[in-house]
């Protein structure tokens, strides 16, 4: 009998120590919420690809270390235009949503501004 695979997932760490790096990469147009993610060159992800993630935040009054699943929904391809960063947007799983809602509330009164992010 063969034993069943196991479906390997990459895993995405990050520290977010400012709330202005964390709202360059909070992607609130995803159902869900998500993250981009800047890669390099030694990783290629596919759409659609399950991750796992580890994320600390760590800014003002929050110190919190957070762990979701999600899949890649967005990628910046190297030398994309406008100088983007090269990376990967992950969308929270509907498990993790509660994720999306955390980063709102980190976020709170700067998700309305004109500032530029990783995406859009």
């Amino acid at each position: 009998m063969e034993a069943p695979k196991v479906e390997r997932q990459s895993l995405l760490v990050h520290t977010f120590t400012d709330k202005a790096i964390l709202r360059k990469a909070y992607m609130p147009f995803i159902k869900n919420g998500g993250l981009f993610f800047i890669t390099t060159k030694k990783r290629r992800y596919k759409m659609g690809e399950k991750v796992s993630l580890a994320i600390k935040v760590n800014f003002d009054d929050v110190n919190e270390n957070l762990r979701a699943k999600g899949k890649v929904v967005w990628i910046t391809p190297e030398n994309a235009e406008g100088y983007r960063s090269e990376g990967i947007g992950v969308q929270f799983s509907t498990e993790d949503a509660i994720l999306g809602n955390k980063m709102e509330d980190y976020l709170a009164g700067t998700l309305d501004n004109e500032t530029l992010t990783h995406t859009l």
